[in-house]
């Protein structure tokens, strides 16, 4: 898989996007704990071979302090803007039951449920991949408010469909995360 990831590089510097060099595994434990996610294999893979540095990428081997806020408020942020559209009482997912009138108890339901989610990755934009370690198929969902939609199911397919290598398909199957796929099918 190493060798498809470095042709989709080259491909990708083509289209005139910059890398840095890859990551170790010295570097993917102290973002993991940095961050308390969990990098899925695919992606741990891809970034092994270089990581994408250009304008919209979150840039992984910088650990400077600014650099680690910016990636976790942009992890939290999918959470508090589906919270404020809640209290604006602009947004429920059908599949959370019927809304309660009292939002404490709406607050408390969105909460809830959110704790059963995987963390979920920024990784260019407000595209985000889902942190499950060993996902044969990751997940890349668009996150804006509450407008979710499953982007792509690899990594792969995702970047070249991002970066117009390839046409988007609207194929990619998402139906199996938990918290996420309540959002993106109701």
């Amino acid at each position: 898989m190493k060798s498809n990831y470095k042709k989709l590089i080259a491909n990708l510097t083509n289209k005139g996007i910059i890398f840095a060099e890859g990551m170790s595994e010295y570097d993917f434990k102290i973002i993991e704990d940095k961050l308390n996610v969990i990098f899925p294999s695919q992606l741990k893979e891809f970034l092994s071979c270089g990581v994408p540095i250009s304008k919209g990428f979150y840039n992984w081997k910088d650990l400077s302090n600014q650099n680690i806020e910016q990636i976790k408020q942009m992890i939290e942020r999918p959470f508090l803007d589906i919270l404020k559209e809640i209290e604006n009482e602009n947004y429920w997912c059908e599949n959370w039951g019927e809304k309660p009138n009292d939002l404490e108890k709406a607050i408390k339901i969105y909460n809830s449920e959110y704790e059963r989610a995987p963390k979920i990755i920024p990784f260019y934009s407000h595209r985000y991949i889902v942190g499950v370690a060993n996902d044969k198929n990751m997940k890349i969902l668009s996150i804006a408010g509450s407008d979710i939609i499953c982007y792509s199911d690899n990594l792969e397919s995702y970047l070249q469909i991002e970066f117009k290598i390839k046409e988007f398909d609207n194929s990619a199957d998402c139906k199996n995360i938990p918290f996420w796929s309540n959002l993106i099918y109701d």
